[in-house]
């Protein structure tokens, strides 16, 4: 096996061009060493033999790549995420179920103090409250008991309608590059937006 000769990082012993230090005499009596490939730093000779080491390595990288299966590791991650969005979507229903049975009980909840109000009313002596005086508070009870009911119902539809005016100006606000200024359609479009930002501002 060849000796390796190793300058500027490259083994230069295969190189026909190659040859030792040579020792020059000169006339005056002094002697110099001289060596030809130390002082060609980027021969042809060491050009190629870069590019060979440069290829050595890249083929060792793409040999180490061909060990990793990219396609199955793909595959894998997208049905751990279809996997994850199913178990989100079980849970948002879940969540939402909860809420819907804790919401029916806050009211049944106010539904039974109300009727508790009422029957209180009814166990006071009649010859102490007047019977007008009595049945008054009874439709006072009673209409208060109305009114936050049917104030829960334009509450709980004042939420539905935010939530879907939430969804339009979103979408919208993604729409706001395809919309043509001269055009009347995305003109109203737009309008219609801003009444929605006044609307939830």
């Amino acid at each position: 096996m060849t000796e390796e000769i190793i300058i500027d990082g490259v083994n230069v012993a295969e190189c026909e061009f190659y040859t030792p230090t040579c020792v020059s005499m000169h006339i005056w009596g002094e002697t110099t060493k001289t060596n030809k490939c130390e002082e060609n730093h980027n021969c042809y000779y060491k050009q190629l033999k870069r590019l060979e080491q440069e290829r050595d390595e890249l083929k060792k990288a793409c040999d180490k790549c061909k060990l990793f299966d990219i396609e199955k590791t793909n595959r894998d991650l997208l049905e751990r995420i279809d996997k994850l969005e199913h178990e989100n979507k079980e849970l948002k229903t879940w969540l939402e179920s909860k809420e819907k049975q804790f919401k029916h009980l806050i009211e049944y909840n106010q539904n039974k103090k109300d009727q508790i109000k009422t029957l209180k009313f009814m166990l006071f002596d009649e010859k102490e409250i007047p019977k007008d005086k009595f049945t008054m508070m009874y439709r006072i009870a009673q209409n208060e008991r109305r009114t936050r009911s049917h104030r829960d119902l334009c509450t709980n539809i004042t939420k539905k309608y935010r939530s879907k005016l939430e969804e339009i100006r979103e979408i919208a606000d993604k729409c706001k590059e395809c919309l043509n200024e001269d055009d009347n359609c995305g003109c109203d479009y737009l309008r219609i937006v801003r009444k929605i930002n006044e609307v939830l501002s």
